[in-house]
Order: structure tokens, then C-alpha cells, then sequence
């Protein structure tokens, strides 16, 4: 059980690609780091797709928590796509 992600610029926001499994915070200590530093850097905008992600735990709604919390407090947003079925049943996402 792996987890992976990937964090791609696009025009006025960046993209973070979840895949895997992500169950704990211990797995994201690098992509935190990353996403601290763009956000320090004034990029406040992020899609957070979850299509790759096969499974999540509380780690997981962590990560999406942290991405959200810095970026609003800063003044930005951010917003999750691409729930697989299975997710869907344990987040409260809009349809």
C-alpha cells in the first residue's frame, strides 16, 4: 500500500494529484513541505484530485484540511474532484 502525489502549476492555481493509499500523515511530511512553501510564495489556489486514490484514512482528510485551512487563511481556495465511489461515502462532497 503506497501512497504518491504530484503538484503541477496550471494558469492561477496548482493541481495536486493524490494516488494510493493515504492513511497517515507520516506519508505527506515532503508534500507538506512543498505546499508550505508555494503557499508562502502567494500561491493560494489548489484542485486537489483524488481519482488516483484508492483508499483514505483520517491522514488523508488531514492533508486536504491543511491545503484548504492555509490557503483560505491566506485568502485563496481550494477544491476537491475526482472522488472514487468509495471515498464518496466518507466524505461529505457535494455531488
Amino acid at each position: 500500500m503506497t501512497f504518491d502525489y504530484k503538484i503541477t502549476p496550471g494558469k492561477g492555481f496548482h493541481t495536486v494529484v493524490l494516488k494510493g493509499y493515504l492513511f497517515d500523515k507520516s506519508q505527506t511530511g515532503l508534500m507538506y513541505e512543498q505546499l508550505d512553501e508555494l503557499i508562502a510564495q502567494g500561491n493560494l489556489y489548489y484542485l486537489i484530485d483524488l481519482g488516483g486514490l484508492d483508499n483514505l484514512g483520517s491522514g488523508g482528510i488531514q492533508v486536504m484540511l491543511h491545503i484548504l485551512t492555509k490557503a483560505r487563511n491566506r485568502g485563496g481556495e481550494a477544491l476537491v474532484t475526482n472522488p472514487r465511489h468509495a471515498l464518496k461515502t466518507c466524505l461529505p462532497l457535494p455531488s
